[in-house]
């Protein structure tokens, strides 16, 4: 068919209609492939992309793609896999430019992405995209001739789009809902990009957004990140390679961050906050917190130096690691400033805990408050300095033994430690609260103490403390229930150690000494107390030797407690052998004083009644005393009060010699001799009623040999009766008191000079032997003689046998009849002369003993009968009706003794009342009945 020519609708066709007719038909397939072809050929080519990936189903709702415009649009694409999850896209948006491409630039203005879902999962060293294996392979060499790429993206904005990571044990589920990058062009690299992200980590919300230079010579960024509630036990899996286990609890972060990837090294800087709800893990070490806030002020790296100031506050902490762990109800850590340069550290700040505990292999503790204070703190690895403070409050440490209960410790100062050596200097104050410390048995408590100072220590100790003070000091040993001492308060100036051992003391004083006290049955109250120690100079040198310049004491009381076992309280040391005086250390003292009312109280209980001694006040001043010079004199005075008589002394003494030396010279005025009745009565068998002593005393010791004489004056010395088997009655044959009688003078004194014999270890005479001798002295054999000269009434006068035959001075007794207790005219006859005789010698006492025997028995039953049964008994009388004796009953003793008062009551009341004489110088005796002998009577024994 031949178009050209032919006739259509009226008209003829000609060859340009054909050309005209055949190019339109061609733009017109043109057209149609324009707009067909590439949406077509888009979706086949993702479709067959998918299936190639290994998607066994897939499905593309609609594409849109404008070539001519340069856009290009996919909605609600699924790819399904054999197994996994399906990879959706909801919808995708490009919008690019054309031209660009020639200079091999990719020009994007939109990027606009929503509903992407995918699940990437590393597996066998790979990667698994939902569920499909995705082949890795390192990027082809690039051609370094041909012009690089470069990327120029106005926008990108992703929505609702879910990413769910999954390496090993670690899943990740991040949930996208809305990302916006804007400004990324590698041709502009000083042009930052801003990026934003909000959506979800685990169902956590976190939000992410700030700005980066990714393209330029020295990337940088600046971001703001805030995550709510994120759990950590999602990243159990991640710290697992570290050695962190059990990891879990509850963070809430803000943080700010900005840095560079300099050629020096990467440049960070880091602020902000982060709150952990409940903390745990349970490797390398089990650790829970009930809450935990980091407060990120400031963070800098640079690459080679980290600056970091933040603030940590932690609650209900607890930790705990093989061998120990810890827990702290609050613990807060304020670091002002901290660098560190990979060799030093430098720190600022503050720690503060409450309610503390710890435990470790070498021991335990515990504080209800801690405090450190870091003005400045240096650390180089090696060597530590630190200025600043620490404050503890209720602390209790158990260590080594030792048990420690600190209630109060503050510190502040400089301290500077070489770690390596252990060995440092400590400079500054402190003060302790009340403390208790406890090693084995012994006990020791403190309520304050305060020093200032500087100490250096290490292999040796040195140190200087220009003040130190201690209050209430008390030492306690629970093993012997012995309190060893208690200190009221110490204060000692220009305190200094040296490092060979060496300590001296400007001063020191000490107030409320006390030592040595037991505690529970058989205890005792303290054996030494003291108002007030003074010591001046005082040095101890690295050789042990002791010098005090001065030694002051005020307030002294020693109890001394002798017993058969020794003085109670000072039962010290194992028995062993002492050391020699080459073997001990020099001790030098400059001047000791004893005052102030300081006082001794004595008490013997070796004999077998107890000796009462107490000297008050005592006055004692030595000078000069030196171990090493032996030989030289230390001259001191003595002032002591004893009762109400006075003992002054003076001289010198060599202590330290070995056989003691030394001169004294003293005088003894009325003292009383009473309280040593006692060593009179274990020496002679008598006891002193009254006496005073007084005397001159002038001794010397030359080696241990005494030479000296005691003289001796003895006033109103009256001596109570004498046991008959006394070792001086047994001795005398008459009685002690007529004996001292004889030897008094015209002013009642006795008067002795005793040689003072024999060395110091066993001296020939003391006070009590001054007392005995005094007495026993004056027996002489026979003094019968000079008794009769010396009383008138002679006649009165005769010798009494015993029946052990032992000769004593008597009277003739007043003979009773058996029953009867009045006096009869020959008693009272009697009795007048005795008290005329008494008259005439006012230094005579009487002893009256009333006695009552058997044959008193009779008379005595018969009035009682008469008392109890009066009708029988007078007409017993009336009848002449006399009862056997056996009718009676045995001897009611206590009516005989009665009896035997009685009669003693009768004849003291005649001396006192009819015969004028005192009845302080009538004495009576205990009632005695007797089985048989010398018949009823009273005794008169002068």
């Amino acid at each position: 068919m031949k178009l050209v020519g032919g006739i259509l609708w009226g008209h003829e066709i000609r060859r340009r209609h054909v050309v005209a007719a055949v190019a339109g038909l061609v733009g017109l397939v043109l057209a149609l492939a324009w707009q067909l072809l590439p949406e077509a050929g888009l979706r086949w080519g993702l479709a067959k992309g998918l299936r190639g990936l290994g998607m066994v189903e897939v499905s593309i709702a609609d594409t849109d793609i404008s070539l001519f415009g340069g856009r290009l649009t996919v909605r609600k694409v699924v790819a399904q896999p054999a197994l996994g999850h399906a990879l959706g896209i909801g919808d995708f948006d490009l919008k690019f430019r054309w031209k660009p491409l020639l200079d091999r630039r990719l020009v994007l203005d939109r990027v606009a992405a929503e509903g992407i879902d995918i699940d990437l999962k590393r597996q066998d060293g790979g990667f698994v995209l939902n569920g499909l294996p995705l082949a890795v392979t390192a990027p082809a060499a690039s051609d370094r001739s041909a012009p690089a790429w470069s990327i120029d993206m106005a926008g990108l904005e992703l929505t609702k789009s879910r990413l769910r990571l999954a390496d090993g044990d670690f899943a990740a589920d991040i949930a996208i809902e809305r990302l916006v990058v804007e400004n990324l062009n590698s041709l502009e690299p000083g042009r930052a990009v801003s990026f934003s992200l909000k959506g979800s980590l685990n169902g956590a919300a976190i939000t992410l957004s700030g700005t980066a230079h990714p393209f330029a010579d020295e990337p940088a960024f600046a971001v703001a990140a805030h995550a709510q509630r994120l759990s950590l036990a999602d990243f159990a899996a991640l710290a697992a390679p570290a050695g962190v286990t059990g990891l879990a609890g509850q963070a809430d972060a803000a943080v700010t961050a900005e840095g560079a990837l300099r050629r020096k090294g990467p440049d960070l800087k880091v602020n902000g906050r982060l709150v952990l709800d409940a903390p745990a893990m349970d490797a390398p070490v089990a650790a829970k917190v009930g809450r935990l806030e980091l407060e990120l002020g400031r963070l800098v790296w640079d690459g080679a130096k980290v600056e970091l100031a933040a603030g940590l506050v932690a609650e209900a902490l607890a930790v705990a690691a093989p061998g120990g762990g810890g827990s702290a109800g609050k613990l807060s850590l304020d670091l002002k400033a901290l660098s560190w340069d990979g060799s030093r550290l430098g720190l600022e700040g503050r720690a503060e805990g409450t309610v503390l505990a710890g435990k470790a292999e070498g021991g335990e503790g515990a504080a209800a408050k801690l405090l450190l204070e870091a003005g400045h703190l240096g650390w180089d690895g090696r060597r530590l300095g630190w200025r600043g403070g620490l404050k503890l409050s209720g602390a209790h440490i158990r260590a080594a033994g030792h048990d420690a209960v600190p209630e109060s410790v503050d510190w502040s100062g400089r301290l500077d430690l070489d770690i390596a050596e252990l060995a440092g200097k400590a400079d500054g104050r402190l003060a302790l609260g009340p403390l208790r410390l406890v090693v084995g048995d012994i006990r020791t408590a403190l309520r304050a103490a305060e020093a200032q100072g500087w100490v250096e220590f290490g292999k040796a100790v040195a140190g200087e403390l220009p003040k130190a003070r201690l209050d209430g000091l008390s030492v306690h040993d629970t093993g012997r229930k012995v309190d060893w001492a208690e200190v009221e308060k110490i204060e000692a100036d220009g305190v200094r150690m040296e490092r060979d051992g060496a300590v001296a003391v400007a001063r020191l004083d000490a107030g409320g000494l006390n030592a040595l006290r037991k505690e529970g049955q058989g205890g005792y109250s303290w054996r030494v107390t003291a108002r007030h120690l003074r010591l001046g100079q005082a040095r101890r040198d690295a050789k042990g030797e002791v010098s005090l310049d001065e030694v002051h004491l005020d307030g002294l009381l020693a109890r001394l407690n002798r017993t058969p076992e020794g003085l109670v309280g000072f039962e010290f040391g194992d028995g062993g052998a002492k050391a020699g005086p080459g073997d001990a250390p020099r001790i030098r003292v400059g001047r000791l004083v004893v005052g102030g009312g300081s006082r001794i109280n004595l008490r013997d209980r070796t004999l077998a009644e107890t000796v009462r001694l107490d000297v008050t006040p005592l006055e004692l001043s030595i000078t000069g005393l030196d171990s090493k010079s032996p030989d030289r004199d230390s001259p001191f005075e003595l002032k002591a009060g004893v009762g109400r008589g006075l003992v002054v002394a003076a001289g010198t003494a060599r202590p330290f010699a070995e056989k003691v030396s030394g001169r004294i010279d003293g005088k003894i005025t009325a003292f009383e001799l009473p309280p040593l009745s006692p060593y009179l009565a274990e020496a002679l068998g008598v006891h002193l009623q009254s006496g005073h002593f007084d005397g001159t005393l002038g001794v010397g010791a030359d080696q241990g040999r005494l030479s000296g004489a005691l003289d001796v004056a003895l006033s109103n010395l009256f001596i109570a009766v004498a046991d008959p088997n006394a070792p001086v009655a047994v001795k005398a044959e008459m009685p002690i008191e007529t004996v001292l009688d004889l030897l008094r003078d015209g002013e009642d004194r006795i008067r002795l000079s005793l040689p003072i014999r024999g060395d110091t270890a066993n001296p020939d005479v003391d006070v009590s032997d001054a007392v005995a001798q005094a007495v026993a002295g004056a027996l002489k054999s026979t003094v019968l003689t000079t008794l009769k000269l010396a009383f008138p009434v002679a006649m009165l006068i005769e010798m009494a046998v015993d029946a052990d035959d032992k000769a004593h001075l008597a009277l003739p007794p007043l003979a009773f009849a058996p029953g009867a207790d009045v006096l009869s005219a020959e008693h009272e006859k009697a009795l007048a002369g005795i008290a005329e005789l008494m008259k005439g010698r006012p230094g005579l006492r009487l002893t009256l003993c009333g006695k009552a025997d058997d044959s008193d028995w009779p008379p005595v039953a018969a009035r009682r009968r008469a008392a109890d049964k009066p009708l029988l008994s007078r007409l017993e009388q009336l009848v002449g009706f006399e009862r056997a004796a056996e009718t009676l009953g045995p001897p009611d003793r206590n009516l005989l003794s009665a009896l035997a008062q009685r009669r003693t009551n009768a004849a003291r009341d005649f001396l006192a009342d009819k015969g004028g004489v005192e009845t302080a110088r009538l004495f009576g005796c205990r009632p005695l009945v007797e089985a048989s002998g010398k018949g009823p009577r009273v005794e008169l024994l002068l």
